[in-house]
């Protein structure tokens, strides 16, 4: 199969995918898909290290109710910083980041929902902080970081 072909049943297969995802949110939560080109790039770093066992979470819970862990994913949200609308990654060519709105309680499950896992990662709007919640076996974990915080821990290497 030639990669414009290829390239083609992808786009094909996102766009399917962005209008079920669009079709699963509340207009009180979906404020649409922003462009790739908005990532900031010490995101892919961050994430990166947040895969590596060494790394210990941030947070963690035993719950599996999907409305409890929606709260706590977000109380971290609003103890983390975050104003505004969140930024929910979903990797797709050119809608890389899906747009919420976090002021309705319920916001974060219905985004599992929409994309039926609780793998997320969470951008501020202004790009400056980053929430990931990864499910595992057993519970819950997420990561939090900032890139004033990446930026120390680089410098800290440096030194």
């Amino acid at each position: 199969m030639g990669g414009a072909l290829r390239t083609r049943l992808r786009r094909e297969q996102e766009r399917r995918e962005r209008s079920r995802i669009e079709g699963g949110l509340s207009r009180a939560v979906f404020r649409g898909f922003t462009e790739a080109d908005g990532t900031p790039p010490w995101f892919v770093a961050e994430t990166v290290r947040f895969r590596r066992m060494s790394t210990q979470p941030d947070h963690s819970t035993t719950e599996q109710c999907p409305e409890a862990v929606g709260a706590w994913v977000e109380e971290l949200v609003e103890q983390g910083g975050f104003t505004g609308t969140v930024l929910v990654h979903v990797g797709f060519d050119g809608h890389a980041w899906l747009r919420c709105d976090r002021s309705r309680p319920g916001w974060a499950r219905a985004v599992r929902d929409a994309l039926g896992r609780w793998d997320l990662a969470l951008l501020s709007s202004d790009g400056e902080l980053l929430l990931v919640v990864s499910e595992e076996e057993y519970e819950c974990v997420a990561f939090a970081s900032t890139e004033a915080g990446r930026e120390r821990r680089r410098a800290g290497k440096a030194s």
